[in-house]
């Protein structure tokens, strides 16, 4: 096995058995155990699959591919075939997210680069300048962007605030799977020891505790969710937007799109139920400070 890299997890059954298609393993390997006394299910990583004595009888593992950390890999092989040409990304005024081609990828970039050069421990605001400036000397050397104007800054600050909440978020659930005791020995993968450590001193503070148990209050008060996934609903009505007339959709019809699915159907009875009240659906957009905000 390659160095560094992690043992993959096998599971071994009888040879007069068929491959379970339930287990979601890394490796699947047969063994030619007697039929009578098949070999367990098993998912520990430092298991090696079984065989008999004689080398010929042995089922080399069949490797399952998952998926691994996010490389944009799409960016980087068009800038490669480009001569490293710079991606034109266009923010229209009130908006804080691009909606034209490359956004998915330029959303990706950053959160790469957040989680590559920002402590995790820490809210953006208190991140250090110098570590701010780094992260966007790399993303102006990748889009090009009015970077002189204002309101681009803002756009991409609050993007890479959001990113580094939502890995930390994702910390923060792989933190509750462990007891205070052993927490610090499973450190979250490609975190380094030193940066989970100081990241498991936040999740067990009193302060942090206090605030997670009231946003868990604030999130479940959130009945209606929608199927956008990651897609941000300012790109779900750029795509709804007639390609005639150039007229973007109304408040109705982007709910439609936001929370209802041909296949599946309604996000919930609570979302069909308030599309059949449209004047609230109204109403609900029109009172917000700015409709872009949310879009």
């Amino acid at each position: 096995m390659a160095p560094g890299r992690r043992s993959p997890k096998v599971v071994t059954c009888s040879s007069a058995d068929p491959i379970p298609l339930t287990a979601s393993p890394d490796v699947v390997a047969l063994s030619t155990d007697s039929p009578s006394e098949p070999s367990p299910l098993t998912t520990s990583p430092n298991l090696v699959a079984s065989s008999t004595d004689s080398s010929s009888d042995w089922v080399p593992p069949i490797f399952v591919k998952r998926r691994g950390k996010s490389k944009n890999c799409s960016l980087n092989t068009y800038r490669s075939k480009n001569n490293l040409v710079l991606i034109e990304i266009e923010i229209l005024p009130g908006m804080w997210k691009p909606v034209n081609g490359w956004s998915k990828e330029w959303t990706t970039e950053l959160g790469i680069q957040v989680r590559q050069h920002a402590p995790y421990h820490k809210n953006w605001k208190h991140i250090l300048q110098a570590k701010k400036e780094l992260i966007y000397k790399i993303i102006k050397g990748k889009f090009k962007m009015r970077y002189e104007e204002s309101h681009i800054m803002r756009c991409i600050d609050k993007q890479l605030k959001k990113q580094l909440k939502d890995f930390r978020c994702r910390l923060h659930r792989h933190f509750l799977k462990f007891s205070p005791e052993e927490v610090h020995s499973h450190p979250y993968k490609s975190v380094t020891q030193e940066n989970w450590d100081l990241v498991c001193n936040r999740f067990m503070s009193e302060q942090f505790k206090r605030a997670s148990k009231t946003n868990k209050k604030n999130k479940e008060k959130n009945k209606v969710p929608h199927r956008g996934g990651s897609k941000s609903f300012v790109r779900c009505r750029e795509e709804l937007r007639d390609a005639e007339t150039q007229q973007l959709p109304s408040r109705i019809k982007l709910y439609e799109k936001t929370h209802f699915h041909p296949d599946k159907g309604w996000s919930c009875p609570r979302a069909k139920e308030l599309y059949g009240k449209k004047p609230f659906i109204i109403i609900f957009f029109s009172i917000l400070p700015c409709i872009n905000l949310l879009l």
